[in-house]
């Protein structure tokens, strides 16, 4: 049965399921970098930056989603949040 929604915690998994699966549902992507605490404790740039990134890999094919994984942790700052946001609203129109 193939796939139709999967969620990528990291980018490099955003371009191995398109090359291996052919992938054409929606991928859901994380909003985070080699470690999980990017949104939590990384500054507003470094959110910015790995947003853009995501957006980057995973938007070429369509149905890509970018995501904070399954929540957002207590005691993220609101101003990282934001940032992340004007990003996807920014880089992420089809």
């Amino acid at each position: 049965m193939p796939f139709k929604n999967l969620t990528i915690a990291f980018a490099d998994g955003l371009v191995k399921m398109r090359s291996l699966y052919g992938f054409d549902g929606i991928l859901v992507g994380a909003s985070l970098r080699r470690h999980l605490h990017v949104l939590l404790s990384g500054s507003m740039e470094l959110v910015r930056e790995d947003a853009r990134r995501r957006i980057a890999t995973g938007k070429p094919g369509g149905g890509y989603i970018l995501s904070t994984a399954c929540s957002i942790a207590p005691r993220t700052p609101r101003e990282n949040v934001c940032v992340l946001a004007e990003a996807a609203e920014a880089g992420g129109v089809y």
